[in-house]
């Protein structure tokens, strides 16, 4: 057995949307999206007073305020993301199947019943963390599948320690969380 730090466990879908959640947060993605929502939603309270006030159709004017809201509640619940992310999990079984990942100073090998595979610290341009859940990043704008270390698969208590703290010795936190940071110190 290796001396690195190991992470052994069952991905689920749920797993993967709570990653999904922790970057979207913290790189303000869903920020943005819930930015959207509430902007179609105010321009469907516009749509419907305009249509009652200049076309006088009352009955009319609930179909594009619906259409509207409703399309500003599905952004602003950041829906298209989780529905998007669902249909990647779905479409690849492999995502499901038992993961192995060891992190080491040169980066991380993720193992699963299909191969392995091994992700150099160059690859990753960004990480975000919780309490319990560390996403790392191959681009600036979504996680990576095995990029996602879970405290509870650890393998032991130290080894979660050692693999967050050789991920943030190796990659650069998100730069949005970056600058906030950099924001509460300068006040």
């Amino acid at each position: 057995m290796s001396s690195e730090p190991s992470f052994v466990w069952t991905p689920t879908p749920q797993d993967y949307e709570s990653a999904l959640r922790l970057w979207r947060d913290g790189s303000g993605s869903s920020a943005r999206t819930r930015m959207m929502g509430s902007t179609l939603v105010a321009v469907g309270f516009v749509v419907t007073f305009a249509a009652v006030a200049l076309v006088h159709a009352s009955w009319w004017a609930l179909v594009p305020f619906l259409g509207i809201c409703g399309i500003g509640l599905m952004w602003w619940l950041d829906l298209p993301a989780r529905i998007g992310l669902r249909q990647v999990v779905s479409s690849s079984p492999e995502m499901l199947q038992p993961l192995t990942v060891v992190v080491d100073d040169q980066g991380l090998t993720a193992s699963n019943p299909t191969g392995t595979e091994r992700f150099p610290w160059s690859s990753f341009v960004a990480y975000v963390e919780s309490d319990t859940m560390m996403v790392l990043g191959l681009s600036l704008d979504s996680p990576a599948a095995v990029g996602v270390l879970k405290e509870e698969a650890a393998v032991s208590g130290p080894a979660w320690v050692a693999a967050t703290d050789r991920v943030r010795a190796s990659v650069d936190v998100h730069p949005r969380i970056a600058y906030l940071r950099e924001r509460r110190r300068g006040r």
